[in-house]
């Protein structure tokens, strides 16, 4: 049967898991099989980043460029030519689907690295003092550490959604880093799901 499975994993995919227990098929079977549910474990914490970050940069944009922030002449200078780009895609794709613009919207259609970009040096002005106020952890950190770290988290995020192996990962750290991440942006989302997540449990778990 793992024969008539080999096909569609590919065996580029399946090479990295093959050399990690040393070209047991059946070990390297288990252990791919355990990156899948690992990666599934990273899914409510990297959501949680992502919705609550983004939802604090919205509260930010307002404040600086008024309710529809989106179709501030002055923000989309600050964009520059490719994030307005970005910007005004979003805002089209909302349009395209017939439905009314607001912060939600516009927000489904915008990446994660889109609003890391919110912490670039040419928004600082505008949204890093917005960003801390109702964060007192942020006040002992800097914008680029945040900045910093989206971006790392970013590359993980990126690669669990693109279903690429974790093997080679300090998955520790990834875990302490991202939950830290959360932490930044609202001290008491992280409370709320930590007790939920399940990735240090599936660490322990590797084949």
């Amino acid at each position: 049967m793992t024969q008539k499975i080999l096909p569609s994993l590919s065996a580029d995919r399946f090479e990295p898991y093959l050399k990690a227990v040393g070209y047991d098929q059946s070990r390297a079977f288990k252990l791919y099989m355990w990156n899948l549910h690992l990666s599934s474990a990273f899914y409510p914490l990297l959501a949680s980043i992502e919705v609550a970050l983004r939802n604090r940069i919205i509260l930010c944009l307002k404040e600086a460029f008024g309710d529809q922030w989106w179709d501030s002449a002055q923000f989309q200078s600050l964009l520059g030519k490719r994030g307005k780009g970005i910007l005004l895609r979003a805002v089209k794709e909302v349009v395209k689907s017939d439905r009314t613009l607001t912060d939600g919207r516009i927000t489904a259609e915008l990446s994660f690295g889109f609003w890391t970009n919110m912490f670039l040096p040419k928004y600082e002005a505008h949204l890093w003092q917005c960003f801390c106020a109702e964060t007192p952890l942020a006040e002992a950190i800097s914008r680029e550490q945040i900045l910093d770290r989206c971006n790392k988290i970013r590359v993980l995020r990126n690669r669990i959604s693109h279903h690429e192996t974790l093997i080679g990962r300090n998955i520790t750290l990834d875990y302490s880093e991202t939950l830290e991440l959360l932490r930044w942006i609202c001290p008491d989302t992280a409370d709320w799901i930590k007790p939920e997540l399940k990735i240090m449990a599936l660490v322990r778990q590797r084949p």
